[in-house]
């Protein structure tokens, strides 16, 4: 998925936990944060603005 196609799902309310280059790669961290159950966090990876993984 796109950094976009995941915004679109999960909305706007994230941090950018970290942003970074590694050689000619960006890579970016969202944090989104989920009031409603149990106050945690979810992580997105992005390389090139393409879903590497989450957690």
């Amino acid at each position: 998925m796109s950094k976009e196609q995941v915004t679109d799902i999960l909305g706007s309310d994230y941090t950018i936990a970290e942003k970074r280059f590694e050689g000619s790669n960006e890579i970016e961290v969202l944090s989104y944060r989920d009031h409603y159950e149990n106050d945690e966090f979810y992580l997105f990876v992005f390389k090139n603005k393409k879903l590497e993984k989450w957690y």
